[in-house]
């Protein structure tokens, strides 16, 4: 399944004007800055750099790849905190404490 941001990438990416022509060492360099930005933990400079380097040089497979692995990690991210813990939803089961309580009185 496609999540909202990646739908949002690929939408910005078809939809936009033709890029204008910029060198591939421009390109290169936000690409270095999105990796950097990401080994040192900062994904929306990452994400920045990556779309730039992706706009100055549309044909740079490496950057959509990379632009695509942050926006996976942020998905997964978001659905781990949405995510009950299992020892958290049991702590506040009622109905399962006063079973084990039955259970343990007998």
């Amino acid at each position: 399944m496609i999540g909202p941001q990646r739908c949002a990438v690929l939408l910005m990416l078809c939809m936009r004007p033709a890029p204008t022509v910029q060198s591939d060492d421009e390109a290169m360099r936000h690409h270095q800055r999105g990796a950097m930005a990401h080994a040192q933990g900062d994904m929306q400079g990452a994400l920045k750099a990556f779309r730039q380097a992706v706009e100055a040089k549309p044909d740079f497979a490496y950057a959509y790849y990379r632009l695509g692995f942050i926006l996976r990690e942020e998905e997964e991210r978001q659905r781990r905190r949405k995510k009950p813990k299992p020892s958290d939803a049991r702590a506040s089961c009622e109905p399962c404490e006063s079973a084990g309580a039955e259970r343990r009185a007998r």
